[in-house]
């Protein structure tokens, strides 16, 4: 089974998931950005200098209407049409919340109005800023999941990130196309709950390291392999070349999340993750300062 239709599958496993629109409480930080418009000012130094990878994510399986349609309105027409076509709410949620995110999170960084910035899709399909938009070479990924949104934003350095929902540990699982050998084998080894979080595990490292290199679905995931807690690289083909820093986590109780980001110095880069809700994101991006000019 290709790597398009694993993902195919898995968007078809949330389709009887609820699309009720009731905010769960989630704890929130809401510090990252706050300290380095406010704080001692390395923070943005060193994201400009890049040596920080910046990630957040958005709760969004059941939000407020009020708060998604206030979100939609920071998207473009594009991302709205893009939005509808997904069948289910939830989906039609997420998406509008990872699209939301990203160009919120942009502007805090970066001199310029969500609205305005544009975006292009480049050979393999993987989003980039539209030249003139900024000086500074950024790199950008999103991702959203049944019940979740997710970007991360760096520079000079390469960024993928991907979140999925747990349930899609039984259809991972299902098939092994998509492992290397030791990875299937390993799996083999673990109780039936355990092997279902390692291959959950194992996909979103597979899909954050694919997006940091533009490949995505593209590159055969059977030759890209890793080791768990912590992740590390146990096979790497040409496209996976330099140097590499990763991380995971679980930002919900029901979701895992990587993040991978690729640089050709061995300087080391900070990975920080950080959880917005959408309401709190509509009413900070009305009051953010960027740090840098664009």
């Amino acid at each position: 089974m290709s790597n398009p239709e694993i993902v195919s599958l898995l968007n078809r496993t949330f389709k009887n998931a609820s699309a009720r629109r009731v905010v769960p409480d989630v704890p929130q930080v809401n510090q990252l950005v706050a300290r380095m418009l406010t704080g001692d000012g390395g923070r943005a130094e060193e994201w400009r200098k890049g040596r920080l990878a910046l990630a957040w994510v958005t709760p969004c399986s059941s939000e407020g209407f009020e708060a998604i349609d206030r979100l939609g309105m920071l998207i473009s027409a594009e991302e709205l049409t893009q939005a509808k076509r997904f069948r289910f709410v939830q989906d039609q949620n997420a998406f509008v919340c990872a699209h939301a995110l990203t160009r919120v999170m942009l502007s805090a960084l970066l001199s310029r109005p969500p609205r305005d910035w544009e975006f292009v899709a480049g050979h393999f399909g993987r989003s980039h800023l539209r030249r003139g938009r900024t000086s500074y070479p950024v790199s950008l990924s999103l991702s959203h999941t049944s019940g979740l949104a997710a970007c991360a934003l760096s520079v000079g350095v390469e960024v993928g990130v991907d979140v999925e929902n747990c349930e899609a540990a039984r259809l991972l699982t299902s098939n092994d196309d998509w492992l290397t050998g030791a990875e299937a084998g390993a799996l083999r080894t673990l109780a039936s709950e355990a092997r279902g979080v390692a291959a959950v595990k194992l996909w979103t490292l597979k899909e954050a390291v694919t997006k940091a290199t533009g490949l995505g679905l593209h590159q055969r995931f059977g030759d890209v392999g890793f080791t768990l807690d912590p992740p590390r690289f146990a096979v790497r083909p040409p496209a996976c070349a330099g140097h590499w820093w990763l991380t995971q986590t679980y930002p919900t109780p029901a979701h895992v999340m990587a993040v991978a980001a690729q640089s050709n110095r061995r300087e080391a880069i900070r990975i920080e993750i950080e959880a917005l809700s959408a309401a709190k994101l509509v009413a900070w991006q009305h009051s953010v300062t960027p740090v840098a000019a664009a």
